[in-house]
């Protein structure tokens, strides 16, 4: 579905909802650039030439509302993003998201969603020749669908400047050491999972069974020739199995079907998420 089809449905959707009933505050009057209260933080104070250090582009979001997952937004919503620019010679990786909650609403319609706050985050290489001395200084520019019984596009833009140093200076320790344990990790990580395929390559079904979770939850990324379309999870004693039904359609001459997206498990010992990139094997 393309941006502007999940925002007319968007707005179709939640349309009969918007008038205001009671003491509940009046959300169809509301600004969607101040939905979003947007930062810019760094892991280091200064930093040292060669190095690499991390950005963080935090959100807040106003409460009762919520913002979509930067992967994918599921079949209502668009997905936040952000655009960072720095100094020549700055090597600015790319944009990692932290995992998303699921949420459905009437007619089998499944959102990926935030609420309360999101960082994203991204690396920076540091020009081995960065001046000594020298200001480094990073501008964003977020954009993001913001809903509740309405919703409202918004966007905005800040920036931070960093001191190059001989020696670099680590900051925000706390901070950045919650938001990475919010980002799926490499699927080699994930050692105790039993992944088995069924079906056929038009209609593929994938089974994950992860002994020791008390909950699974799949997060599929858009892929142009593999859809999500039915996901069950079952709950034992011994753990949990999540079955995930696929369509697949070939776009070009080599293309095959794959479950690619983030595979969220949660345990006694806490949540962590997966990156899981399968291509499809008959059995």
């Amino acid at each position: 579905m393309s941006l502007i089809a999940r925002l007319l449905f968007s707005i179709f959707l939640l349309a009969p909802f918007a008038t205001a009933q009671g003491d509940e505050p009046d959300d169809s009057q509301a600004d969607g650039n101040k939905l979003v209260k947007l930062a810019l933080v760094s892991d280091h104070s200064q930093i040292q030439p060669g190095a690499t250090f991390t950005l963080a582009v935090r959100c807040r979001v106003e409460r009762r509302w919520h913002v979509y997952w930067g992967e994918n937004a599921g079949e209502a919503g668009i997905p936040i993003g952000a655009d960072i620019t720095g100094p020549p010679g700055y090597e600015i990786g790319k944009l990692r998201f932290p995992w998303p909650k699921r949420e459905e609403l009437d007619g089998d319609i499944v959102m990926y969603t935030h609420e309360g706050e999101v960082s994203m985050l991204v690396d920076i290489k540091v020009p081995a020749d960065a001046k000594v001395g020298s200001q480094a200084k990073f501008d964003v520019a977020a954009h993001w669908y913001a809903c509740t019984n309405v919703c409202f596009t918004g966007a905005g833009k800040t920036s931070l400047t960093l001191p190059v140093a001989a020696e670099a200076k680590p900051d925000h320790a706390d901070e950045f050491k919650a938001w990475l344990a919010k980002l799926p990790r490499p699927w080699t990580e994930m050692t105790r999972t039993i992944a088995t395929w069924s079906g056929d390559a038009k209609a593929p079904k994938l089974n994950l069974i992860v002994p020791g979770a008390k909950e699974l939850e799949f997060f599929p990324y858009l892929s142009k020739t593999t859809k999500l379309s039915s996901r069950k999870v079952d709950v034992g004693k011994q753990g949990c199995t999540l079955s995930a039904e696929f369509e697949f359609e070939t776009q070009k001459d080599g293309d095959a079907p794959v479950a690619l997206g983030v595979l969220w498990v949660k345990t006694d010992q806490g949540e962590s998420a997966y990156v899981l990139d399968m291509p499809f094997k008959k059995s």
